[in-house]
């Protein structure tokens, strides 16, 4: 079946002419039955193998209790804003073209955020639907995306092919889903599960023991955490005279105020339990603890100390491996959307447009740092696409230059090269002659001992503003340059 459903009951030919494209009208129960057809009628349902939903006697459905909890929540806003923060494009840094552009186009009619999130819930519940809706375009003569809708993983089930289906009452193995229609996510499918692991049956028992825990601390607050009012009567007392100093008891405890007879006496006791709640709360902090390893595979992002050493470091190196992989999804999801797009809508197409995530302006400053420990080494040199795939520059954007002779010449990491002794002269009579334009001979002397006795160039630089008060940077920058080179010529590049 060459072409494409873009409703129940609309059906676009591919093998129609590209420029009289029309949709046609097929009866939809032709098709399901069409597609029964092709995949066999012998296929059966294959049932989720979750251990614990099995275990528990429970469905994807009960899941959705789950995620109630404030926990599991916070858990699962906290992995999703580690790839819902990010920007994403398409072709970053190429030059648009027919297609890249309609791509461009398709993705800025749909809310592309919402998607992801929904794409995202595959970690929850094993894996995620989402359903394509189609429009055809009379003047572009083009198939477009209207939107993408969320589907529940509840209406749909695996067959023993591992295909994915949908549940539907008149056909007990499900309707074969129509093909380019959907994108489905898995999380860590297997042959012998299909539909991937579902973390939130991970925290399905620490949720629901955690909920009884909080019951029982509500009671034990109830029970031992107000005043207990005792009464006393005189002996020989009537059940009725019991019966109106208990009443009155029970007004006092609600509204704080009662009358009893003047031959009875009341007594508060208050019970000291404030060590028995610490059980209660140590199994909740364990429970939550065991639904961040689930969910975030540590447990340091959510209630983590700030500036804290220790297991938090080591947790955000999981978290970005966490968001890698979530990331790789989404792209992998929209980037089969993309292709299925343009192979309706252009012909030949051999290279398709990439949908891509990354970080707005970031920036590793460890790995900075250390490439600019190795440039000034002069052991490395960095390639032009070394800098554009590790910090984020385009291609148009950066060129590379070898680094200033003044400051290899410097470097107290640079290894000293001697040279001809013309070329040495030379450099001495040009920079005395450049300096002697600037400066008098006292000051060119301050200023090459103040060289000489730096430590490195850093600090050299950031400090000889101060042996010059009266001159701009620039003519403080002219006088360096020419100053370290005489320093050097006449010192290290003359030595044996």
């Amino acid at each position: 079946m060459n072409g494409l459903w873009i409703s129940n009951t609309q059906f676009y030919n591919f093998n129609d002419n590209k420029l009289h494209r029309s949709l046609q009208a097929v009866n939809a129960a032709h098709r399901d039955s069409a597609n029964a057809a092709l995949m066999g009628k012998l296929l059966k349902i294959f049932p989720n193998p979750d251990l614990i939903l099995k275990k528990a006697g429970k469905k994807l459905t009960d899941l959705r209790e789950v995620r109630d909890d404030a926990h599991v929540m916070a858990a699962v806003q906290s992995r999703k804003a580690g790839v819902l923060s990010m920007e994403w494009d398409v072709d970053k840094g190429k030059k648009d073209d027919d297609i890249n552009v309609f791509v461009k186009k398709m993705f800025d009619n749909i809310d592309v955020y919402d998607t992801m999130a929904n794409i995202l819930e595959y970690f929850c519940f094993g894996f995620s639907i989402n359903e394509v809706l189609y429009d055809y375009n009379n003047i572009t003569q083009k198939i477009h995306v209207r939107s993408i809708a969320p589907r529940i993983q509840d209406n749909f089930h695996f067959d023993s092919n591992g295909v994915l289906r949908f549940k539907h009452y008149s056909d007990q193995e499900g309707m074969l889903l129509i093909q380019n229609k959907f994108l489905v996510a898995r999380h860590f499918p297997t042959d012998a599960n299909p539909y991937g692991e579902a973390l939130l049956s991970r925290c399905y028992w620490y949720v629901t023991f955690k909920k009884q825990m909080i019951r029982f601390w509500l009671r034990f607050a109830e029970k031992f955490g107000m005043a207990h009012t005792l009464a006393k009567t005189r002996r020989g007392a009537e059940e009725e005279e019991i019966s109106l100093i208990y009443e009155g008891l029970e007004a006092m405890t609600q509204d704080g105020v009662g009358v009893i007879p003047d031959t009875a006496s009341v007594e508060f006791l208050e019970a000291n339990k404030s060590g028995s709640t610490d059980l209660f709360e140590r199994f909740i902090l364990f429970a939550n603890n065991e639904i961040s390893k689930a969910i975030l595979s540590h447990t340091g992002s959510i209630d983590s100390t700030p500036g804290k050493l220790g297991n938090e470091n080591s947790a955000d190196t999981v978290r970005e491996d966490i968001v890698e992989q979530d990331k790789r999804v989404v792209e992998k999801t929209f980037n089969k959307l993309i292709k299925t797009i343009v192979d309706i809508n252009f012909e030949n197409v051999t290279q398709y447009p990439a949908f891509t995530l990354y970080q707005k302006e970031t920036l590793d400053r460890d790995r900075a740092e250390r490439d600019d420990i190795l440039i000034r080494s002069q052991t490395v040199k960095f390639t032009k696409n070394y800098y554009v795939r590790n910090y984020g520059f385009k291609d148009d954007e950066i060129e590379i230059v070898e680094p200033s002779l003044t400051k290899s010449l410097f470097s107290e990491f640079a290894g000293t090269k001697k040279t001809g002794q013309q070329l040495v002269n030379k450099m001495i009579d040009d920079s005395a002659a450049a300096l002697s334009k600037a400066l008098d001979d006292s000051v060119i002397d301050s200023v090459i001992e103040f060289i000489n006795a730096g430590k490195d160039y850093d600090a050299v630089v950031n400090q000889i503003h101060t042996l010059l008060p009266d001159f701009n940077d620039e003519q403080i920058l002219a006088v360096l340059e020419h100053a370290l080179v005489l320093a050097n010529a006449t010192g290290r590049l003359t030595e044996d």
